[in-house]
């Protein structure tokens, strides 16, 4: 395959650790950002996301398995956001204090996933 320039250059950096310079909050994902020791290259993630009815995939199924072992009833974990995730999802903001509208957004996502901030995507700016 191809290598761009841009990915072979993330090979040879020494990259600090992740630091958080955006806080998460409820609607909010965290920002988070390295920098190359050597030259300056940044790179940075965002973490955190929003799940909604008619989602699905894995990030689906881990908050079904999750809700279930908080005892909030997300039915079979199947990864498919329907009423049973969306009620759980309810169910959970309630207890919590938040507005019940049924939607994980990023600052629930964060709460019942604190360790996703090593684990999220990265997207890669460089340095000015």
């Amino acid at each position: 395959g191809i290598a761009w320039p841009e990915t072979i250059n993330l090979l040879h950096h020494n990259f600090s650790e992740w630091e958080v310079v955006t806080e998460p909050d409820y609607y909010t994902a965290a920002r988070l950002e390295r920098v190359c020791e050597d030259c300056g290259f940044k790179e940075s993630k965002e973490v955190g996301f929003m799940l909604s009815l008619g989602d699905s995939g894995d990030n689906v199924r881990a908050l079904q398995k999750r809700l279930d072992a908080l005892g909030y009833d997300a039915g079979h974990p199947d990864g498919m956001f329907g009423d049973g995730t969306r009620r759980a999802v309810k169910d959970y903001q309630k207890d919590q204090g938040y507005k019940e509208d049924g939607i994980c957004w990023p600052g629930i996502w964060m709460e019942l996933f604190p360790e996703t901030l090593s684990e999220m995507p990265v997207k890669t700016d460089k340095a000015e």
